[in-house]
Formats: C-alpha cells, sequence, structure tokens
C-alpha cells in the first residue's frame, strides 16, 4: 500500500477517534472509498444517505426508504443517546440549499461534543461539496488519495485483456504512468474514450484526451 494511502488511512482514524463531528472526504471515487470505509470501521454501524434522499445500510445496501435531509436529521438531533454510528451523506447538495438542514447538523455536532452518550459522526463524500460558513468549525476536510502507479497498472492490464487487446508490458507501463494523478473514475472514463476512437489503446491518443 503507498504511502499515500496510509497517510490518509491513518488521518481518518485519526479525526474520527478525535470525536470530530464532520469529515469532508473530497472524492469521486466512491466505490474504492466504500471499500475502504468498510476495512477500517467493519464493527461500527453506518447509515448511507444518496443524493435522492434514500437511505441505506451502507454494509448490506439494504433502503430503508426516503426521507428529506432536513427531516433524517431532525430525527437525528431529538434523538437523546445515540451508540457509536457513522453516517455517510453523499454528494449532499440539500445542505449548500437548505439552511434549516445546515441548523440541524451545526445542532448535532454541538451535542457530538457536549453529550457523552451522544456518538454519531458524519462523513460527507463529494467532489464539489462547499462548506457553509456557519458549519467550518465543526468540519475537517481530507482528500482521498488516487490510485497509486501499481493500483493504475493493475486497472490497465485489467481492462486490455478483458477486451483482448494484447498490449505489451511496455505500452502498459507508458499509459499507466500518464494516467497518475487521476482518480479512478477518470482514468476508467479516459481509458474508454481512448478504445472507442479505434478499438486499440494507445499512449499516443490517451495523452490527448
Amino acid at each position: 500500500m503507498s504511502t499515500q494511502k496510509l497517510d490518509f488511512n491513518f488521518n481518518l482514524l485519526s479525526f474520527f477517534e478525535a470525536n470530530i463531528p464532520i469529515i469532508y472526504i473530497q472524492t469521486n471515487d466512491f466505490y474504492n472509498l466504500d471499500n475502504l470505509i468498510n476495512k477500517l470501521f467493519p464493527d461500527i454501524e453506518i447509515l448511507e444517505y444518496l443524493p435522492d434522499n434514500e437511505l441505506l445500510d451502507f454494509k448490506t445496501k439494504k433502503s430503508f426508504g426516503k426521507i428529506k435531509l432536513q427531516n433524517f436529521l431532525k430525527l437525528i438531533l431529538d434523538n437523546q443517546n445515540i451508540a457509536e454510528t457513522i453516517v455517510i451523506l453523499k454528494d449532499p447538495f440539500q445542505i449548500n440549499e437548505n439552511n434549516i438542514s445546515q441548523f440541524y447538523l451545526k445542532n448535532i455536532a454541538l451535542k457530538k461534543l457536549y453529550q457523552e452518550k451522544y456518538n454519531i459522526t458524519f462523513f460527507i463524500v463529494s467532489n464539489s461539496f462547499k462548506i457553509p460558513i456557519n458549519l467550518k468549525e465543526f468540519i475537517s476536510p481530507l482528500q482521498f488519495s488516487p490510485p497509486d502507479f501499481y493500483e493504475i497498472l493493475e486497472l490497465v492490464n485489467k481492462f486490455q485483456s478483458t477486451l483482448f487487446l494484447n498490449l505489451d508490458q511496455s505500452e502498459i507501463k507508458a499509459i499507466a504512468t500518464s494516467l497518475q494523478g487521476l482518480e479512478r473514475l477518470e482514468i476508467l472514463k479516459k481509458l474508454n474514450l481512448d478504445y472507442q476512437q479505434d478499438g486499440k489503446l494507445t499512449i499516443h491518443k490517451i495523452t490527448k484526451i
């Protein structure tokens, strides 16, 4: 595992253990982040709230139905005792557009800080979330690390072998090198766009996308 990945894991666990109410994880790589959260917090109850107002059990993906964000936050705020729980808000644009949601989230954060048996932590996961001024003191941001070279190499290898492209290793390494610094979804998008042009993957085309 790369140093960047270890640093992210350490920081996320440190923020969680430091009782920070809201952790903003900047990424659009939901797939890899979900896998990592499952590994880091195997014994903690985790709820997942989606942009379409659907509430899920994060680990089983079982749906609890739909509820407006501000109503969901009010339910949490009205609860007096909460066992250790994480709530993951994915692309929660409603917070930026709704002062009532901001109000509830701020009061939940204060309650967490001052009530011993109120143990809930929010992870905001998005690549475009703007932290509201009145929530700034309660939110700690983290940048989710993009895939390292060997992870990108694995992605390129899997992509080309699935399509029976039979690239040589030097070409695969050159393509992987050119994709460093990008998130997983951006890498897959570039690979697909390159392939769709002429049914091939080449370093010359992919660097122009």
